[in-house]
């Protein structure tokens, strides 16, 4: 990460789909639902037809299991790490649940959003720092326009051979970044900073042939790795000689 001084706070969000709908779930949720809630101490469970949310109490994790998918979503974590931890932690339930089919997989998708602040960081400072750094170009494309750029976002679509992504990235408030992308969670109205960088990247590989539950939590795992050091690269690249 950048040697300057920083506050970082994240969502992580897992989300694994299945070739074929288990209509045998219909037939446990509510075993599958008692079961999650011991294991995880979670006080609040949502039902619905095809679907069983067990979520904490203070509403910062949802592990979620349905007929075609699952996953859970982490908010307010501080590292990876806690990607990879509760990664583990939901395979344990439900592997140990045994009635819940984990060889029909078809997408593995794994996503973070993070919003980074670098100590002296102002808005405005950022918008500029971006101007600078993404698009160097900036002053003329003002000049045939003939507006000034005023604020700045990116979207990418990339691929390598391993997996797909999509990347979201800008200057931004907190309070923009909770309720346009977080969900408004009070968790994210407690970060020490007005304003940061809001970096999304939804990195997911589609599954074209039988794999094992190793195999897919390899994947997942170096889905994460990627994701941690993709992040850490681009905050060097962003602030390296940029003010």
């Amino acid at each position: 990460m950048s040697k300057k001084d920083h506050s970082i706070i994240m969502r992580h969000v897992l989300e694994v789909r299945l070739k074929n709908r288990q209509f045998s779930f219909l037939d446990y949720k509510g075993e599958l639902a008692d079961y999650f809630i011991k294991k995880t101490g979670f006080g609040k469970v949502r039902l619905t037809g095809d679907r069983i949310d067990v979520v904490s109490d203070d509403l910062n994790k949802i592990y979620f299991v349905s007929l075609e998918n699952f996953g859970f979503q982490l908010d307010g974590s501080r590292s990876f790490k806690e990607f990879s931890e509760n990664t583990q932690k939901f395979f344990e339930i439900i592997e140990e649940f045994k009635k819940y089919d984990l060889n029909n997989i078809i997408r593995i998708g794994t996503r973070t959003s993070v919003l980074y602040h670098a100590k002296g960081d102002s808005l405005e400072g950022l918008k500029q720092k971006f101007k600078n750094r993404m698009a160097e170009n900036s002053t003329d494309l003002e000049k045939a326009i003939g507006q000034k750029i005023n604020d700045v976002a990116y979207t990418y679509d990339l691929e390598n051979n391993e997996h797909k992504s999509h990347l979201l990235l800008g200057p931004v408030m907190l309070q923009e970044a909770n309720n346009r992308f977080l969900g408004g969670k009070k968790v994210y109205e407690s970060f020490e900073k007005d304003q940061g960088i809001y970096y999304e990247i939804d990195l997911y590989k589609e599954i074209s042939k039988n794999i094992d539950i190793s195999e897919a939590k390899r994947i997942i795992e170096e889905n994460v790795s990627s994701i941690s050091s993709g992040f850490e690269n681009f905050i060097n690249y962003f602030y390296k000689n940029n003010g």
